[in-house]
């Protein structure tokens, strides 16, 4: 068991570490190459539905084929990606390049949590596992960040993606070699846990309660901090910096998800990291770099408890054959938020960037009504 969770958190780290090649400078350099922040969200958006129309379909692939194999999937798809990213330079390639990106997330979306939950033995300690998990995802992404900022520095922004083909490359190697045991099935099969009673069995109103809740809680307002900070005359290299101290952050939001879980109830625990969220973009309107950078360290910090008590509910309280699914519900529901958030973000920041707070805020208030309401809350 140790040696496939070895091999699974180092698959994960390079795929995050692809991913953190583009987080600080990927819609700048689109802006860059003659794109405008209204055709920017509009590929996000086209991407968002190609991942909603993906997102079940793959899930249900995972959970009735094999969630090693939806793995593998999404990572060839995500290769495919980036090698048109590579070539980058008009819509039409960042375009595809987005839509290919999409496709490949859906097949991981929710399955990496379902098959961690696979590979463990000791059920109870889930979020501490998702807490790793999501250590190793964010440690990727700040070397990644780190790489990407020094190359963009001493070569060019080109070489860091292709540099992301070959960590993507490292993550499919790793989850290769991962050899699925079957006593982890066999438990899920015994006779005590087929007594077990979950709450989201069957789409039912506290499930279709949470994926709107969490829905509304999707948008993380990449394009307002770079947008904040690009107005400010920060450069890519320096971007990546931020991005990298800011992500640290991620890491302690990682460790301490299952340490509040553990000192209050889920229902608490997700009620605090939604305020903190709130919070942060509510400062974010003040014009200044260093409330800027605290405002993304403050919502890298709790945006990490919010989703390892989340994914650990979800899984908690979801059967074996539908854990993938009902995670990916959750973000079929995020994608339908974000595909009208995105547009409507793009569009104000072309007109004033307290629009787009407002926008994200607003959000986030709703979700948090319906969090409040506990009619619509279980705790596990």
């Amino acid at each position: 068991m140790k040696k496939n969770l070895w091999l699974f958190y180092n698959s994960v780290f390079f795929q995050h570490f692809a991913y953190g090649i583009i987080i600080p400078t990927l819609i700048i350099w689109q802006n860059r190459n003659g794109l405008s922040f209204s055709e920017i969200a509009l590929i996000q958006s086209i991407g968002l539905i190609f991942l909603m129309i993906s997102e079940v379909p793959s899930s249900f692939f995972a959970d009735k084929i094999g969630r090693k194999a939806s793995i593998i999937a999404g990572l060839v798809i995500s290769l495919l990606a980036f090698t048109f990213l590579i070539f980058a330079s008009n819509f039409l390639f960042f375009l595809l390049f987005q839509i290919l990106f999409s496709i490949g997330l859906a097949f991981l979306s929710g399955t990496e949590e379902a098959f961690l939950h696979d590979l463990i033995q000791n059920k109870k300690i889930l979020t501490k596992h998702l807490g790793s998990m999501s250590a190793s995802d964010e440690l990727g992404t700040i070397f990644g960040m780190l790489l990407s900022s020094l190359l963009i520095y001493s070569s060019s922004i080109t070489l860091s993606f292709q540099v992301a083909f070959i960590a993507l490359l490292l993550a499919l190697f790793f989850i290769v070699l991962i050899i699925v045991e079957t006593s982890s099935f066999d438990a899920e099969n015994s006779p005590e846990n087929k007594l077990k009673k979950y709450l989201f069995t069957k789409i039912n109103a506290a499930l279709l309660a949470f994926i709107l809740i969490f829905g509304l809680f999707s948008e993380r307002g990449e394009m307002v901090y770079q947008y904040s900070f690009n107005s400010q005359g920060l450069s890519l290299g320096s971007l990546g910096f931020i991005y990298l101290g800011a992500k640290i952050f991620s890491i302690i939001g990682s460790k301490l998800a299952h340490i509040v879980e553990d000192k209050i109830k889920t229902h608490l625990s997700l009620i605090m990291s939604g305020v903190l969220q709130i919070i942060a973009f509510a400062i974010l309107m003040t014009d200044s770099i260093i409330v800027a950078v605290a405002s993304l360290c403050i919502f890298f910090l709790s945006e990490n408890i919010f989703k390892n008590i989340r994914s650990s509910f979800i899984i908690k309280n979801s059967p074996h054959q539908k854990r993938a699914t009902n995670l990916s519900l959750v973000s079929f529901s995020s994608s339908i938020v974000l595909i009208f958030s995105k547009l409507a973000i793009g569009w104000a920041l072309d007109i004033w960037l307290l629009y787009a707070i407002i926008s994200i805020i607003t959000l986030k208030v709703i979700a948090m009504v319906f969090l409040l309401n506990k009619q619509f809350i279980a705790d596990s």
